[in-house]
């Protein structure tokens, strides 16, 4: 028993990942279980037993039509004058006619009260109707459909749709009797066949089916909806099969359209489905397997990240930190190392970074100081000549600054030095250098410019200190600058960045000798 909990501690990563693994099948059997549970065989039912009388909905609407329009045709052949006047020789041109164009209707026949048949469009011998059904029902004034029975004649399956003649004074003086081929309601039928076993028929008030070629075979489904015996859901077909199937009356309730599939092809769906379930699990353990190598990982990931951390120190990342993502799941003295790690990367980040700004940034311009200045101004230099890039530096000085010291004081010279320094930073691109060179003196280095634009950018350095207004102990003060511009558009490469600046400098001294407040740009071509 002490084995088996050593080896399924999680005290040990082992352990751990042994524990989680156990854990994870439990979760996938009973997900399995309840879902197997949730899709059982009622379910499977209800979905057939839906689908079973949606499709007998559909083909009552066929068939209804069929029957419309069948009834219309005999009704209008027993509506037209020929036929009332009995005239038979216009009688027997019309009928032929009608079977020439009706393919389903296998004959037409004017048949007398007495059941005679006075005109018939296919045989000559004349058929005895007064002992049917349908024909003693149509002497009272109605339309009436026969049940399924072999014509004689043609030893063909039929259905006899009878419609009275009327005279002027609306007295039924004979019948037109036509039989229709059950072969063509069949076509409409089997046009609704689903599955293997799936299929749907029609049951006539004498039970007869009518559309299966078996109509003289009995069936006692219809009787049994009738009285109630049956209801949509599982029944014995007429093949003695178990089935599910579906009904609904048509034929103003004489016949029954039925939609049925056997029980063995619906639980054989059942037994696809838990296939597919037995699949299904198999993807899922299959999927499932990251999960279980991403658990492990997730045991030494605080160790691997405090390791990962101090290589990035070591390498002057000052300030990284290690994400909470990444111990969540560890120890809490791991948690707390973790803490400690952070907090003393922070502090270790905010020192350096102090040092840094005060070696590179100077305190009163926020612009970089001179050592900076230069240390970058060379780097771009260098880049720029070994690029072929055009080379732009200004020099820029406050017009008689030490007159507003000496007028206004040191500290609104200070306030003064600082507005114009932000002025000069956002005057300039992001990819410019700006730095204080000394004094009321600054120097800026731009990038691959033309000499138009280069020329604009110091106008424009010029116009917004202009423009400034400096307010410092109730003294309103403004200011100017003169600026001195070196361009060098075609790459020398013997000169030097400090030759460069001597230019620009040159430059800035002829617009202060010049009036001041000005733009000189000296020009360097090969």
């Amino acid at each position: 028993m002490s084995r088996v909990r050593k080896i399924f501690s999680t005290d040990t990563f082992k352990g751990r990942l042994r524990a989680f693994i156990i854990n994870l099948i439990l979760i996938i059997v009973l997900i399995i279980s309840s879902f197997l549970i949730f899709m059982n065989k009622t379910q499977i039912k209800e979905n057939y037993q839906r689908e079973l009388s949606s499709i007998v909905r559909m083909q009552n609407q066929a068939i209804e039509s069929w029957l419309t329009q069948r009834e219309v045709s005999i009704r209008t052949l027993a509506s037209n004058n020929d036929v009332k006047t009995h005239d038979l020789k216009r009688v027997k041109s019309l009928f032929d006619n009608f079977i020439d164009h009706q393919s389903d209707f296998y004959f037409v026949s004017l048949v007398d009260l007495k059941g005679k048949t006075i005109l018939d469009t296919t045989f000559l011998n004349k058929a005895d109707y007064s002992n049917k059904e349908f024909f003693i029902e149509a002497l009272d004034g109605v339309e009436t459909i026969s049940r399924a029975e072999i014509n004689k004649n043609g030893n063909i399956p039929v259905i006899h749709f009878t419609s009275p003649v009327y005279n002027e004074e609306n007295e039924i003086i004979s019948l037109v009797v036509a039989a229709v081929r059950l072969s063509s309601i069949q076509a409409i039928v089997e046009s609704f066949r689903f599955g293997k076993t799936g299929e749907t028929f029609i049951i006539n008030s004498h039970s007869q089916l009518l559309t299966k070629r078996r109509f003289d075979q009995n069936h006692k489904l219809l009787e049994k909806v009738i009285l109630g015996d049956i209801k949509n859901g599982l029944f014995t077909s007429y093949t003695k099969d178990n089935v599910l199937g579906a009904y609904v009356s048509s034929n103003f309730d004489r016949w029954l359209v039925v939609a049925q599939i056997s029980e063995y092809e619906m639980y054989e769906i059942f037994k696809q489905f838990i296939t597919y379930i037995l699949i299904f699990i198999i993807v899922l353990l299959l999927i499932t397997m990251p999960f279980v190598l991403r658990f492990s990982d997730k045991i030494v990931k605080p160790i691997q990240s405090l390791l990962h951390g101090s290589k990035k120190i070591q390498d002057g990342d000052y300030g990284h930190e290690i994400e909470d993502s990444s111990i969540q799941h560890a120890t809490c003295e791991l948690r707390d190392l973790t803490k400690s790690f952070n907090a003393m990367s922070n502090v270790l980040k905010n020192v350096i970074d102090e040092l840094t700004t005060q070696s590179t940034i100077d305190v009163l311009s926020k612009l970089y100081n001179r050592r900076e200045l230069m240390r970058l101004s060379e780097l771009k230099f260098n880049k720029s000549l070994e690029e072929n890039k055009h080379i732009s530096l200004l020099m820029i000085d406050i017009d008689f600054f030490k007159k507003i010291n000496d007028s206004y004081g040191h500290q609104t010279g200070d306030v003064a030095i600082e507005m114009v320094s932000n002025t000069i930073k956002t005057s300039i691109g992001a990819n410019d250098i700006a730095g204080r060179y000394g004094g009321e003196e600054f120097l800026v280095f731009i990038e691959n410019s033309d000499s138009d634009l280069t020329f604009a950018i110091a106008q424009r350095i010029r116009k917004n200190v202009e423009n400034l207004k400096i307010e410092h102990n109730d003294y309103k003060i403004q200011c100017t600058c003169s600026v001195g511009v070196f361009y060098m558009k075609d790459v020398n490469k013997y000169i030097t960045l400090e030759q460069a600046i001597e230019i620009s400098d040159k430059a800035l001294y002829e617009a202060k000798d010049t009036g001041r407040n000005k733009v000189i740009l000296k020009r360097l071509k090969d």
